[in-house]
């Protein structure tokens, strides 16, 4: 079989696969979004105090996101501004191997990956020579927000 054949049958069953019926992009993907919501409500719970002394400053605002399967579509995007300085959490389109959602949260040079997996809620991507998965709750949030912030 040459490999143009060979590609071609590969690329084919790809394509039955993942046009099999059964999945319902539009149920994951109002998963995806409910999830983010749900992240950026925590966070802002979190950082509530702050925010009610005017030390934090949150806002949202919609954000377009695309999947090769469920289309384009509409998340939002949190910023909690601190001073001068800025975190963007901002939702990724595209399906992660195993999640069902992720945002990356980025200020200047610092980056941070969250992923949320249906069954377990949301995680903090640790990279390093393995990369481990950390659940987000308050502390872990507290601890991963001055990492962002450091400089």
């Amino acid at each position: 079989m040459s490999a143009s054949q060979s590609l071609k049958d590969f690329l084919k069953q790809k394509k039955e696969r993942e046009e099999a019926p059964g999945v319902d992009w539009e149920a994951r993907k109002q998963e995806r979004i409910t999830a983010i919501g749900a992240l950026f409500d925590d966070i802002e719970r979190w950082l509530k105090p702050s925010i009610d002394e005017g030390i934090v400053s949150p806002s949202r605002e919609r954000h377009p996101l695309f999947d090769s399967y469920m289309g384009a579509y509409e998340s939002e995007l949190l910023t909690l501004q601190i001073g001068h300085v800025g975190i963007q959490f901002i939702p990724v389109g595209e399906r992660v191997a195993g999640a069902s959602a992720r945002v990356d949260a980025i200020s200047g040079p610092h980056k941070l990956t969250m992923i949320y997996l249906p069954t377990q809620g949301w995680k903090i991507l640790v990279r390093g020579p393995v990369t481990q998965t950390v659940p987000v709750t308050e502390d872990s949030f507290a601890d991963a927000l001055k990492e962002l912030l450091q400089e």
